[in-house]
């Protein structure tokens, strides 16, 4: 007995692009974000908290912190001008759902259901975001469960370090 032809597999009609931070390029340093700076059609999706901690450790669950990191992400966008979109994702305690708000162009302040963390929110995003998705946080869990649905992790501390040579 013969064995049955096999099957070619199908040959990709789009190019896959490899995206990753280059080698040296440390992901807790603002180099990572200039490195981000120059990424074409990357969607950025910021745990929001996490990152107001490492700015702002004693004012960073207030409205005007979220504010103000709001307006540092669209400054990012401005700087990049590739057209990223930021999300910035905060944990809620409010029941129900909450619409997403712009907080300038191309950056995006959206809330988790308060029976879900901020941080399940980001990685469910980073799982289903057409890439490349870069995930910015500090925290371990969140870095090792985006990195795994295939985005890039850059720390929070990048992008404080970033924020401080403006």
């Amino acid at each position: 007995q013969s064995e049955p032809p096999r099957a070619e597999p199908p040959t990709p009609t789009a190019e896959v692009r490899h995206f990753a931070i280059p080698a040296g390029v440390r992901p807790d340093r603002a180099e990572a974000v200039e490195w981000l700076l120059d990424q074409e059609g990357v969607t950025v999706l910021v745990d929001g908290y996490n990152l107001l901690f490492n700015l702002e450790p004693g004012e960073f669950t207030t409205g005007a912190a979220r504010k103000r990191l709001g307006t540092l992400m669209a400054h990012f966008v401005r700087k990049a001008g590739l057209h990223p979109i930021v999300r910035i994702v905060f944990d809620s305690t409010l029941p129900g759902h909450r619409d997403t708000r712009w907080a300038g162009p191309g950056v995006e302040v959206m809330f988790a259901e308060a029976d879900r963390l901020a941080d399940e929110e980001i990685v469910a995003l980073a799982g289903t975001t057409p890439s490349p998705v870069v995930v910015v946080s500090s925290d371990r869990e969140v870095q090792e469960d985006a990195a795994r649905g295939g985005a890039v992790v850059l720390w929070s501390e990048a992008f404080v370090e970033w924020f401080a040579g403006l």
